[in-house]
């Protein structure tokens, strides 16, 4: 649709009311917070794709290369009885501090039988445990920041919760806030102040519902006997129904203003224009929430949101997780060869070491 003009215009020598001022500055929010949501939107979407595309899969290869490199731990410990009780125990610790995390986050579950052979089954657990507690912890407070509806207790890996979270996040576009009211026994004072609000909230949502009618009786394509004509009338009912029933005010004055040109702004009173800005700024209030939350996005910089800031960081993860993975294969190469096994032991630097 091409840009198209909403704005009441000053009469003559009347002057603008309050509401009439109000409603041009909502109006002109409102366009200012779709064009950022839809840019956001597709800043976002280019991050999923790459993320999905190129950065999940190597997260994966460099999983699989640390559960080859614990396998081939648990080969050279077998293979090596010379080592001294510090250094195996070293080697144990090590091959543990690998494991755990492929256990936990990464659905590793073949690696279990093999570090129980070395650990006693109530260390074990405890530092499963606290490992599994860690990253629960990690994922709620990665939703908290995100403000996102999603229950992270049954994911298990980093790889679901990726997953899981891209969901989250493209449903959280999609919908409105949802609001659970729990009733209470109410006096008969509040039972009045409460039918005053629903009474309030129907007069309100009654100036939408007018245009929506007028548009829905314009548009109906059931009547128009042009086959033509009613492909394009049914293509508009679809969109003015999307735009209705999503509350979206902003663009049903759009297409009224663009297809009907007998029904101007101009000709709001006061009391529909008050109905009005109520709905825009419900409106504006829900455009920003959905903008400030894919403004949360973990690749996104203060720098500026943008494709090339996105693809900085991406690019950046993508080279660390390639470093990673050719480090470990050297190591898995390297750690064949008992002089450079114990090298490796020696100068591994163990989490909880100080």
């Amino acid at each position: 649709m091409s840009e198209i003009i909403i704005k009441i215009q000053q009469s003559g020598s009347d002057l603008l009311s309050k509401e009439q001022k109000n409603f041009n500055m909502y109006i002109e929010r409102l366009k200012k917070l779709n064009e950022d949501l839809i840019y956001l939107e597709k800043q976002t979407q280019h991050v999923l794709v790459r993320v999905e595309g190129e950065l999940m899969p190597l997260k994966q290869k460099m999983f699989d290369q640390a559960r080859l490199l614990v396998l081939e731990l648990d080969t050279q410990l077998e293979k090596l009885p010379k080592l001294t009780r510090k250094q195996r125990q070293r080697a144990i610790d090590i091959l543990v501090e690998y494991a755990l995390p492929l256990i936990v986050e990464h659905g590793k579950i073949d690696l279990i039988p093999l570090i129980e052979k070395y650990e006693r089954q109530a260390d074990l657990d405890n530092k499963r445990k606290q490992a599994q507690s860690d990253f629960k912890d990690e994922m709620r407070n990665i939703v908290r920041q995100m403000n996102l509806d999603l229950d992270v207790e049954q994911i298990e890996t980093e790889y679901d919760f990726q997953m899981e979270l891209a969901k989250a996040i493209a449903k959280q576009q999609e919908q409105d806030e949802t609001q659970n009211q729990i009733e209470n026994l109410k006096t008969d004072k509040q039972q009045e102040k409460e039918a005053k609000m629903k009474a309030r909230e129907r007069q309100i949502s009654l100036s939408t519902k007018i245009i929506y009618k007028n548009l829905v009786k314009a548009f109906h394509p059931d009547k128009e006997p042009d086959e033509q004509k009613r492909i394009q009338k049914t293509e508009r009912m679809q969109q003015i129904n999307h735009a209705y029933q999503s509350d979206n005010l902003l663009l049903l004055l759009e297409i009224q203003n663009q297809y009907m040109n007998q029904a101007s702004v101009q000709n709001f009173d006061n009391q529909e224009l008050k109905n009005m800005n109520i709905l825009l700024q419900r409106q504006i209030k829900d455009l920003k929430n959905k903008c400030d939350e894919l403004q949360q996005n973990p690749y996104f910089t203060k720098d500026g949101i943008n494709q090339v800031n996105a693809d900085k960081r991406i690019n950046s993860r993508i080279k660390e997780t390639k470093r990673n993975i050719n480090e470990m294969k050297y190591t898995i190469s390297t750690i064949k060869i008992e002089a450079h096994l114990k090298d490796f032991i020696l100068s591994y630097e163990l989490e909880n070491e100080y």
